[in-house]
């Protein structure tokens, strides 16, 4: 109970309506709001839903991030040895798709 109300209070304060990023999914949720197509009860929840299943997406990427660098010591050698100013993020999305819990294979 305790971290729905503290995911709550972030949605309603820090993830505000006028502090999301013009075109972005927060955004587009309260553009929901004001064209009717749904009310403002359900906007929170889906900020909140949005929230809840990134957190999960990034916990399991890195996960499978660790687990692909321990199998292949090789690479996380290449990378040691010559890091990228800014690490590119598709390196979360490729782990994703390369070892998804809920993948068929």
């Amino acid at each position: 109970m305790r971290q729905q109300q503290a995911l709550l209070h972030y949605v309603t304060t820090t993830a505000a309506r006028d502090r999301l990023a013009a075109g972005g999914p927060g955004a587009r949720v309260w553009e929901a709001v004001d064209s009717g197509e749904i009310d403002e009860a359900a906007a929170v929840t889906l900020m909140m839903a949005f929230l809840a299943t990134g957190m999960d997406t990034t916990i399991l990427s890195l996960a499978a991030a660790v687990r692909l660098f321990a199998e292949h010591p090789d690479q996380w050698d290449a990378l040691r040895a010559d890091p990228p100013s800014h690490p590119p993020p598709a390196l979360k999305f490729c782990a994703s798709l390369l070892r998804s819990p809920f993948s068929a294979g």
